[in-house]
């Protein structure tokens, strides 16, 4: 009863641990690639200005005609070896460059003319070449009609955040273990005391329910003596008579009830287990109703797929569970009505079938049926005698039995329930 609620907590304890860790991961990466990213471009950007104070001092004066000789004088000897810079002319044409790898220079002669010149703010681009190189490289407009280009290798910044993803991915899986083992821990200790008034509030109604079956059994027997004598009791002290004994049977039934799951609850009560036919245990229980249902004109028939179908398990909850659902198709039915009982058998299965032409349940009601005490319509289920325990008792002896219990129903137009028992 308690697993779908521990569930819950260690899948809300494990959300929120690893929603907090994976954004303090996130926010470490992004601060890590934004720190080398702008080291980068301050790198560039103080290099890039050299370069620029260096080509102006050396950029003629009387206008472009010697440029190009000038600027093989560019003094490049204080950058950085992971750097490097292309000094091109208006059309495009290289000028003077710091490139020592010739198929470097071919690359990114193959690539400047798709950058984009910014003469204020440079944008910047990463390339990778074959064999995994990066270079982060910008453009921008320096004097005289020329365009500066600067380039940095980047490959072991691009390999250090790759390998920091592929670490942060791997510890996140760790941290997401390590939550739902933390999750388990918290709901565990949370379910202690709720698993504890649980436990106290059934071992009192299981206390409770069978102490008041001594009184109630007393009551019963004085009301089956007063019976006999109601011939010389007046037509109203034998009606109150008829209700006192028709509140006292639903009273019984209702504490038996509540007796039967306060034990399955608490795990004392036992599966007596054994073999036997249930072909003919279904064939029985039809037909000992069939004298009721004959009563009220709704007929009741039994069709089996099998002429015997051997199966191991409670006998006598099996046919607590036939009565409960003939039962209710005979009360809650149509007086036009008909019930249908069937027995099939597939490879796994024996699968017990009951169908009733009665009044039906509304869709949105159906997953609540068989909680304790649920009615579909109150007044109709009092009147009928019901007390909202039948369908709890019947769908713990079927998951008991490791079966499944299935309801289809038409408002207005009957009810289908299906079970299915493992053999």
């Amino acid at each position: 009863m308690f697993e779908k609620t521990r569930l819950k907590l260690i899948v809300m304890y494990s959300s929120l641990i690893v929603c907090i860790l994976l954004i303090m991961l996130l926010l470490f990466y992004f601060l890590l690639s934004s720190t080398i990213a702008k080291s980068e471009e301050k790198q560039l950007n103080l290099t890039s200005q050299r370069i620029l104070n260096e080509w102006k001092s050396k950029m003629p004066s009387n206008g472009t005609d010697e440029k190009t000789v000038n600027a093989t004088y560019i003094n490049y000897n204080f950058m950085p070896l992971n750097q490097f810079f292309v000094l091109t002319s208006d059309n495009g044409d290289v000028m003077f460059h710091s490139l020592r790898d010739e198929t470097l220079l071919a690359f990114f002669k193959s690539t400047f003319k798709e950058q984009q010149i910014a003469s204020n703010s440079p944008q910047y681009t990463t390339f990778t070449l074959q064999g995994g190189r990066a270079f982060k490289l910008f453009s921008i407009e320096s004097p005289n009609n020329t365009v500066l280009y600067m380039g940095m290798e980047v490959t072991e910044n691009v390999t250090l955040l790759s390998q920091m993803k592929w670490l942060l991915t791997l510890f996140a899986v760790l941290l997401l273990i390590v939550s739902i083992g933390v999750g388990y821990w918290f709901s565990k200790r949370a379910m202690i005391p709720i698993q504890r008034a649980y436990q106290r509030q059934q071992d009192f109604v299981s206390d409770a329910s069978h102490e008041l079956r001594t009184p109630l059994s007393i009551m019963q027997a004085s009301i089956e003596i007063i019976e006999e004598e109601q011939n010389h009791l007046s037509p109203f002290h034998q009606k109150v008579l008829a209700d006192m004994k028709e509140e006292l049977t639903r009273t019984t039934q209702m504490l038996t009830g509540l007796l039967t799951l306060a034990r399955s609850d608490s795990g004392r009560l036992e599966i007596m287990q054994e073999y036997f036919d249930l072909r003919e245990l279904v064939a029985s229980s039809v037909e000992k109703f069939k004298l009721l249902s004959a009563k009220i004109e709704i007929p009741i028939s039994y069709t089996s797929s099998t002429d015997e179908l051997l199966y191991y398990g409670d006998k006598e909850r099996i046919k607590q569970l036939l009565y409960i659902l003939i039962d209710n198709a005979i009360k809650y039915n149509k007086s036009t009505g008909e019930i249908k009982v069937s027995l099939l058998k597939n490879e796994k299965n024996a699968v017990l079938q009951i169908f009733d032409t009665g009044i039906g349940i509304p869709q949105e009601k159906i997953p609540y049926i068989f909680e304790r005490f649920y009615r579909v319509n109150s007044g109709r289920s009092r009147a009928q005698g019901g007390v909202g325990l039948g369908l709890s008792i019947a769908g713990w002896i079927v998951k008991a039995h490791g079966g499944q219990i299935k309801v289809n129903s038409v408002l207005g137009e009957g009810t289908i329930v299906q079970i299915m028992l493992p053999i």
